[in-house]
């Protein structure tokens, strides 16, 4: 006999689990089997609680209590500590580009990259900021609220005439400081492309908890453009790029965002402005 003939013999042999009284003998209850049944049986069984066990623990709160497993206050405290790092690797690059050029200033020499002047700026109590150029003077300027106002009063047509939208859609969210929105939110269709406003050099490009990939471009007259929760980064920092070239993919990344779409902000001299006032989406 063959072996497939002895094990297909195997499976279908028949066996039977009984209930019986211990003192009397009298069955209860009884099955009838075979062994491929019953194999398949445990089989099912098997699968079946491994899919309530994974429930339980992914949709309550019984997953807290796995070790390794963060609770809600370390959750917090991660997703806060890493907010803090991206806040402060962006200071430590502010305040060195500011220290390299106020060394070659003193020196005689040209600013840091002053085909971008870059103008960098280390706040005070005084809301006042030192602002680096390439003709090498050194300017106190007027504090960020009047600079905001005049701001807003002058670079509405030589700002719009020169930025590219990084993509066409709807605009979702507006620009609102004062609950915290420093930007605009925009939706479009698919995989979109996103497009660089400005030329310039991208200062940050990287992932984060919050906003998922995320490019930061540093571009003429100390303006910054930021754009956040992208699918992908197509580019590095340090790369030099030119308004309206590819920069990065639309996506729904990050633990803010909460549906596919591009926030994106621009900055001048510290200050957030409306993209909306210069970019039609």
């Amino acid at each position: 006999m063959s072996k497939t003939k002895k094990l297909i013999k195997w499976l279908k042999f028949r066996f039977r689990i009984v209930v019986m009284s211990r003192q009397t003998f009298e069955e209860h209850r009884k099955w009838n089997f075979s062994r491929f049944g019953f194999i398949s049986l445990l089989l099912v069984g098997t699968i079946i609680i491994i899919a309530i066990t994974s429930s339980v623990i992914a949709f309550t709160n019984v997953r807290e209590f796995i070790p390794g497993y963060p609770d809600k206050s370390t959750k917090k405290a991660i997703i806060e500590n890493a907010v803090r790092l991206d806040s402060l690797e962006q200071e430590i690059l502010i305040r060195d580009q500011y220290l390299t050029n106020l060394k070659q200033v003193l020196l005689g020499e040209k600013p840091f990259n002053p085909e971008l002047e870059i103008s960098s700026q280390i706040p005070d109590t005084t809301n006042k900021h030192i602002q680096l150029t390439e003709d090498e003077n050194v300017n106190l300027v007027e504090p960020l609220s009047k600079i905001t106002q005049n701001h807003e009063k002058t670079s509405g047509t030589t700002l719009s005439s020169m930025m590219f939208p990084p993509v066409k859609g709807v605009v979702t969210n507006s620009f609102d400081p004062a609950r915290g929105h420093y930007g605009t939110d925009i939706v479009t269709a698919g995989d979109e492309i996103v497009r660089a406003s400005l030329d310039g050099t991208i200062i940050i490009a990287n992932w984060t908890i919050e906003t998922g990939y995320t490019i930061q471009i540093q571009h003429k007259e100390n303006y910054i453009t930021v754009y956040r929760h992208l699918k992908k980064l197509l580019h590095k920092t340090g790369d030099r790029i030119t308004a309206g070239e590819s920069i990065g993919v639309y996506g729904n990344t990050g633990e803010i965002s909460f549906g596919p779409h591009l926030h994106f902000e621009i900055w001048h001299n510290g200050v957030a402005i409306d993209p909306e006032k210069h970019i039609t989406f």
